[in-house]
């Protein structure tokens, strides 16, 4: 009925293939982790919280946030779905 669970993301696209040119001709290269708990209080419901961190190179400011560019996104996410 419920569960704890953590992903690892990493994405290198050096020459820019699928995320295009981000800065100094090359392309993004970011990685990210994520924290999860869901739980499912019937057989075709959920609940679940996420936390989330993405955080590119340095160089490649791709967030915007306060007027500022920054290389790093954190966010928090609540989702509830139920399927028919």
């Amino acid at each position: 009925k419920s569960a704890l669970y953590a992903r690892g993301e990493i994405f290198n696209d050096a020459e820019g293939f699928m995320s295009g040119i981000v800065i100094n001709n090359k392309g993004l290269d970011i990685n990210g982790i994520t924290f999860g708990y869901e739980y499912k209080p019937t057989g075709n419901s959920y609940i679940r919280f996420e936390w989330r961190s993405l955080i590119a190179k340095k160089e490649q400011k791709i967030f915007h946030y306060e007027e500022k560019d920054i290389n790093h996104r954190t966010e928090i996410l609540f989702n509830i779905g139920v399927s028919c």
